[in-house]
């Protein structure tokens, strides 16, 4: 059976009592275009409030089987200055103990993540962006491609870090 590959992805820059934030819708929309290119089916979101996003985390998680790749994306204020975020997505979600999952962060605990490049993109996803569809590359060598080309445009400034329990090799493409 064919694994369905499904993306939720929100781009939030407008959040009250604080500057816009620069980047995050358009981070969104080309990861979209990127992942849909890759099979994904997207599903995204532009800046919802905590309400808004609650509900399409659930509706999201209500349609997900057992054998789907589920890829979630947020360009916004991180866990750390939106702690609901978190809670609203691990309050829908039951993941087994033998799931395969990675979770992927833009930047170091604690540190924040920059505009990045002439793309109008984050450092992060003009870095993904770059190696996302580099066939028959696995997402341990895709972190390392997309660490390196950060820590030379972010001047050092920004490094991403990744958090796996996969024990399968894992390609946003595969090559064939």
């Amino acid at each position: 059976m064919d694994r369905r590959r499904l993306a939720l992805i929100f781009g939030n820059e407008d959040y009250s009592g604080t500057a816009k934030l620069k980047s995050c819708v358009k981070d969104a929309d080309d990861l979209a275009v990127a992942l849909t290119n890759l099979d994904f089916q997207c599903t995204k979101y532009h800046n919802l409030n905590k309400r808004a996003m609650d509900i399409a985390i659930r509706d999201f998680c209500a349609i997900i089987a057992d054998n789907d790749c589920i890829l979630i994306y947020f360009s916004g204020h991180g866990m750390e200055a939106c702690p609901a975020f978190g809670k609203a997505l691990t309050s829908h979600v039951n993941i087994p103990q033998e799931s395969q999952f990675a979770l992927i962060f833009s930047s170091d605990p604690g540190t924040v993540s920059y505009v990045g490049d002439e793309s109008g993109n984050s450092f992060f996803t003009s870095a993904l962006l770059n190696h996302l569809a580099t066939p028959k590359l696995e997402i341990d060598g895709m972190m390392k491609l997309v660490r390196k080309e950060m820590l030379q445009t972010s001047l050092g400034q920004q490094r991403p870090w990744i958090h796996s329990c996969l024990t399968e090799d894992f390609y946003f493409n595969q090559g064939l």
